[in-house]
């Protein structure tokens, strides 16, 4: 996402933007269409083809770029905050609160940030 905004007045291909970001070609091939899916990105077909952001940057938080990308749910991988109960200390977990307030301030914090502040 960050190439594409700095790269505004361009279809940019998909090669193009695996070697400027390092992101492996198949990985960041799935990652833009999730993005195009969820309205982040345009896409055109053919010899000129490519992506481009499909709004402004300043309209896109970082929220809305992790919650596209992520299968949903929890930002953080745990089975505290996934709310997955295969942990055996689910219930009785001391630290489950920590987890919890932890990714509430890791939301808020990325809600709070634009795309186009990167």
């Amino acid at each position: 996402m960050v190439y594409l905004k700095d790269h505004p007045n361009e279809v940019t291909a998909l090669k193009a933007i695996a070697a400027g970001t390092v992101i492996p070609y198949p990985f960041l091939s799935k990652i833009l269409q999730n993005l195009v899916r969820h309205g982040f990105v345009k896409s055109a077909k053919g010899k000129k083809g490519g992506f481009k952001l499909a709004q402004p940057p300043e309209n896109i938080s970082l929220s809305d770029i992790v919650r596209a990308t992520s299968r949903g749910g929890s930002l953080l991988r745990t089975a505290c905050c996934t709310g997955t109960r295969n942990c055996v200390l689910y219930k009785t977990c001391k630290v489950r609160g920590v987890w919890k307030d932890l990714e509430g301030i890791v939301k808020i914090h990325l809600h709070s940030r634009k795309l186009s502040q990167l």
